[in-house]
């Protein structure tokens, strides 16, 4: 199966579109969000009938929580500004996804995706093999992607891989690894083959007026 991956949309539509037809292009069986479809809710109702018109499924990140279903969140004043359609959309979302021995999340999953404040917490990037353990001795699957980052990165339990984010690369079992998925909004997506364990990154056109941007110094 090739699984089309799009996270940190941040209510970027043009740069949704983009992404959507690239997958589509590239031939995606199925596409999932990583979370943080929201920013500050300026064109929120546009990029939630666009993610649920093709019935994206997704994980919630720490912008979205407040507008899932989840009982913690359901208190949140953001709610209160949207109504309808927009909360239909994040009603399916979850705290994670399984599919086939992947694992999909928007922060590491030995977070506690059920607090809003462990879905905010960041303690920096896990460039490091004890931050990467954490990640795998927290979850079975095989290949854990996440987003939240803004960047691209690829560990195995001994620390990260020397990638340039840029050209696909394979994820061979029975290797683990952990992923973090490079944001929409600064202009990536990425397509996971679950047959041939090759991950693609996709960088896509630019926005007149806006630069996307790649952070490479987890590959030092």
């Amino acid at each position: 199966m090739k699984l089309g991956l799009i996270t940190d949309i941040h209510e970027h539509v043009p740069e949704l579109e983009q992404a959507l037809a690239e997958l589509d292009r590239h031939g995606a069986d199925r596409i999932l969000c990583i979370g943080d479809v929201v920013e500050r809710g300026n064109h929120l109702h546009e990029t939630a009938a666009i993610l649920a018109q093709r019935r994206i499924a997704g994980v919630w990140g720490n912008h979205d929580f407040g507008l899932c279903s989840h009982p913690s969140a359901m208190v949140s004043t953001r709610r209160r500004e949207f109504v309808g359609p927009v909360l239909d959309y994040f009603a399916t979302y979850q705290p994670f996804l399984e599919i086939e021995d992947c694992w999909f999340s928007h922060v590491e999953p030995w977070r506690d995706l059920n607090d809003v404040m462990g879905l905010w917490y960041f303690e920096g990037i896990p460039n490091t093999p004890e931050k990467v353990a954490r990640s795998f001795d927290a979850c079975g699957q095989r290949v854990m992607f996440t987003g939240h980052m803004h960047r691209w990165l690829v560990a195995r339990r001994d620390g990260v891989i020397h990638w340039d984010g840029v050209s696909p690369i394979k994820l061979e079992p029975p290797e683990r690894f952990l992923v973090v998925v490079a944001a929409v909004c600064d202009g990536w997506c990425a397509i996971y083959d679950t047959q041939t364990f090759v991950l693609t990154p996709i960088e896509l056109h630019r926005v007149p007026g806006e630069t996307a941007s790649l952070s490479t110094d987890v590959f030092a």
